[in-house]
């Protein structure tokens, strides 16, 4: 089946209950099923009967409502026709409640499309990013004959299907910022010598917590809100060309060994 309609399984479906029933009720169910699965008939009648006649008749909250989930009853009996109307009315109720859009599963030829201009543009080649093999949109769209706008739409799509989310320049730059610092600049011990963005001298203790012997626990001890090297890198070179700062500027403002490196960054930001 396609992945727009697929069985579920015993499994699932239990799982489902779990999820939605009261715990109470889960209890009393649990018993009902714990009895059904006993051996020994009662008076003849096989434990299974027995233990479904009680669940149907058991006053427990939960049991007659529905679950948020699309399940349910099909009558095979019924014409194609009245199914199909059925269904199609019931899904536009639960698109509309959950706030869903029309979703279209891309074919397997546009997936890899998606993601080899992806890799082009990224440089990914045997398991790892190489920025020696990036190559601009420009180059990307020549290459293929196609537009530059069409090809920016297939890394947008490959962006995605990678990372879970939408493209958005703001996401982009939390995703992969840090990583293209990295990756031009390279260790930042070596490539850069910024401040240090943490205290080298530890925060007094006062007396107060000492002599009562309540010593900061291991995460107060140990917490740290400053950004991690590389994104704080990445953010002050991304204002400081939205400022439209020379090269030589950050350089000299953020202490940079490899100023050579920026039209790098700055080409990504362009296309970004």
């Amino acid at each position: 089946m396609s992945g727009a309609v697929h069985p579920l399984s015993n499994r699932q479906l239990l799982s489902v209950l779990m999820a939605y029933l009261p715990k109470e009720t889960l209890a009393e169910v649990g018993l009902c099923m714990m009895h059904a699965g006993l051996e020994k008939d009662i008076d003849g009648e096989p434990r299974k009967l027995r233990e479904i006649r009680n669940l149907i008749n058991l006053d427990c909250a939960g049991l007659d409502s529905y679950p948020d989930h699309p399940f349910v009853s099909i009558n095979p009996a019924a014409s194609s026709r009245d199914i199909k109307d059925s269904m199609n009315q019931l899904l536009a109720e639960w698109k509309r409640e959950q706030g869903l859009s029309e979703q279209r599963i891309p074919s397997k030829e546009k997936l890899e499309t998606y993601l080899q201009v992806w890799d082009d543009r990224e440089g990914w080649f045997k398991g790892e990013y190489i920025r020696a093999r990036e190559m601009t949109f420009s180059e990307i769209a020549n290459r293929n004959d196609r537009s530059i706008k069409t090809v920016h739409n297939q890394y947008k799509s490959g962006f995605q299907l990678i990372t879970g989310h939408e493209y958005s320049v703001d996401n982009w730059s939390e995703l992969f910022g840090p990583l293209k610092v990295s990756e031009i600049f390279g260790d930042f011990g070596r490539a850069t010598r910024l401040r240090p963005l943490i205290q080298k001298t530890r925060r007094a203790i006062p007396e107060s917590v000492i002599s009562s012997g309540q010593l900061p626990g291991f995460i107060s001890r140990n917490s740290c809100t400053e950004e991690i090297p590389a994104e704080g890198l990445f953010r002050q070179i991304k204002q400081l060309i939205a400022a439209e700062k020379s090269d030589q500027e950050i350089a000299e403002e953020l202490d940079l060994q490899h100023p050579e490196y920026l039209p790098l960054l700055r080409r990504r930001f362009d296309e970004i």
